[in-house]
């Protein structure tokens, strides 16, 4: 107990600050019985900053301060609603006065209501502190995390920018270009369905691996979606999404885990866009465009695949 007593006590100490270990405080224990202070012939008792009088007691303000981690995308999370769920863990500490809150509970709230979903934190630990979680599907603007208890004052509020969100699982990394029938000119010549002329069999099963063909005329060539087996000509190589891919932009995922257009950062590839799909893309598999050119297609060859890359989602597309 700590409090200051003002006033006259026997002989006249105004402001006299009682401690437990103080004469003046083991007098008032001999002769009253307490120094919890009060009104009376033994002065007013006032509490020091960071204390309020609570009938005859100095009770310390209960204060709490949120540090919200950098928000993730959790491990196995899905997409729902086109929009993925990113979390942030959040280390609490609560004081009364001056001093740990020991053993003490509070409830947390965000700004946003239910948005926002808040896994509530158990009682503090010896030093005042607790963890707590919050997450969201609703990664637009920011959250403020703060108190919802009566009597515990927010004095570090929680302040959440959901966006970029780093994924907790990794990546496998592949990379896709377009099949060169000027280079590719190993095993005999085969009619491709669809497609005029005879082309040689090793550009076909290339074309089929990589999605796309380019044919000696300077024509695309691509699986006829809506004739099994066939092949049609497209003016350039054309994703899922309706765009041609592009070097330096275009990425093949799983919409799953990473939502069509959406923008997100590869390690060490760089800021890619989901502009592509396909049935060969499972899980965690980002497929990297590579480029039109035979160089872009050796190079793809070369990179092959690997495994254990970080991926930041970075934003929403149209």
């Amino acid at each position: 107990m700590v409090g200051r007593l003002s006033g006259v006590l026997g002989i006249g100490l105004p402001g006299l600050l009682l401690h437990d270990d103080n004469p003046f405080s083991k007098f008032c224990k001999w002769w009253l019985g307490t120094c919890h202070g009060g009104q009376g012939f033994y002065g007013t008792l006032q509490c020091p900053p960071g204390y309020k009088l609570v009938g005859n007691t100095c009770v310390g303000d209960k204060e709490l301060a949120v540090n919200p981690d950098s928000p993730v995308i959790p491990y196995g999370s899905h997409v729902l609603n086109d929009h993925v769920l990113t979390k942030s863990d959040l280390a609490l500490t609560l004081t009364e006065g001056d001093q740990p809150d020991a053993s003490d509970s509070v409830a947390l709230q965000s700004d946003r209501g239910s948005v926002d979903q808040i896994v509530q934190p158990g009682l503090t630990d010896s030093n005042g502190n607790a963890q707590a979680s919050v997450s969201t599907r609703d990664q637009s603007g920011s959250s403020t995390i703060t108190s919802a208890t009566a009597d515990i004052k927010t004095k570090t509020p929680g302040i959440i920018n959901w966006l970029p969100a780093k994924y907790e699982n990794t990546f496998e990394v592949t990379c896709y270009g377009v099949a060169q029938e000027s280079t590719d000119i190993r095993g005999p010549m085969v009619i491709i369905p669809g497609i005029s002329g005879t082309h040689h069999k090793y550009f076909f099963w290339d074309t089929q691996f990589q999605g796309t063909g380019l044919l000696l005329d300077g024509n695309y060539i691509q699986r006829n979606w809506h004739k099994k087996g066939y092949y049609e000509v497209h003016p350039c190589p054309e994703t899922s999404s309706g765009t041609c891919a592009t070097k330096g932009i275009t990425i093949a995922v799983d919409t799953s885990i990473i939502p069509m257009w959406s923008t997100v950062s590869i390690d060490p590839v760089g800021d890619r866009i989901a502009e592509d799909g396909g049935g060969w893309i499972h899980g965690y598999h980002i497929d990297v465009f590579f480029g039109r050119t035979a160089s872009d297609y050796k190079a793809c060859l070369n990179f092959g695949k690997s495994f254990g890359h970080t991926a930041t989602f970075i934003s929403y597309g149209n």
